[in-house]
């Protein structure tokens, strides 16, 4: 339960230093972007808790690497796609972009 925010907060706060170069692209996003942010960070997050519990509960184990799951997981998320873990971290990062690009922090 540590590992998958401090994941996330380790990209946000990359995010954050790289954002200088933001002038430099002029590109501008309308204010209505950042709801679509948050509701893709919202879905991202949603879908990387589904999988860290179906590695819990199914594979007995949990995604990072000191403790994998000692049985395969084929169901849930797992079931349509390979690693829906990382749909859901894109689906993060882009929320993350999304907002971190209209609130100055």
């Amino acid at each position: 339960m540590i590992y998958v925010p401090l994941f996330i907060l380790l990209f946000g706060w990359l995010a954050l230093r790289v954002r200088v170069y933001d002038t430099k692209l002029g590109i501008t996003l309308p204010q209505w972007a950042s709801i679509i942010g948050i509701v893709t960070m919202v879905i991202g997050s949603i879908v990387v808790l589904i999988c860290v519990v179906f590695f819990v509960i199914r594979g007995k184990g949990t995604p990072a690497v000191f403790d994998p799951p000692t049985e395969f997981v084929a169901v849930g998320p797992y079931a349509y796609v390979r690693k829906p873990m990382y749909i859901g971290g894109l689906f993060c990062f882009l929320g993350l972009a999304y907002i971190i690009y209209h609130y100055q922090f």
